[in-house]
Formats: C-alpha cells, structure tokens, sequence
C-alpha cells in the first residue's frame, strides 16, 4: 500500500491545505477562544476541537496558539522550487 506523500517529500503546509473546520477552530482559537469555548460555540466534543487544532498546527508549521493569526493571515505558503 503506498501513502499519498513518500518519506522523501514534504506534506504540504499552509492555510489552503487546511479543511474549512481546522480553519474555522484555528481561527476561533487564534482569536483567544478556549477549546472549551470553541466547543461549545460549534457544538462539538472538546476532543474534537483540540484534534483539528493539532491537525491545524501541524498543516501552519507552528507550535503555539499565539503563532496562529499570523500564520492565517499570511496566505498560502509559497510552492517549492
């Protein structure tokens, strides 16, 4: 079975490889909500909100909530030569 991306590639990173809920969760938590906040503003388990906010973190190449309106506001990341 081979995966999408090889050992040797990079995974793409960025605010357009996010899904529209990491997007929506890493906003709200850009904007200083709590995951409980954010769970229960969207009506969703608070497991689910720190997994898309991991998932999140990992696609902007950060590793602080603080990192990330600067990272969402900053576009896309520019393709590799």
């Amino acid at each position: 079975m081979s995966s999408q991306w090889s050992s040797s590639s990079t995974c793409p990173t960025g605010v357009s490889v996010l899904t529209a809920d990491e997007r929506r969760i890493c906003e709200l938590a850009a904007r200083g909500r709590s995951n409980a906040e954010i769970a229960a503003l969207l009506d969703l388990p608070r497991r689910t909100v720190g997994t898309h906010l991991t998932s999140g973190f990992h696609k902007l190449g950060v590793r602080r909530r603080t990192q990330l309106a600067e990272q969402l506001t900053a576009g896309p990341s520019p393709a590799a030569p």
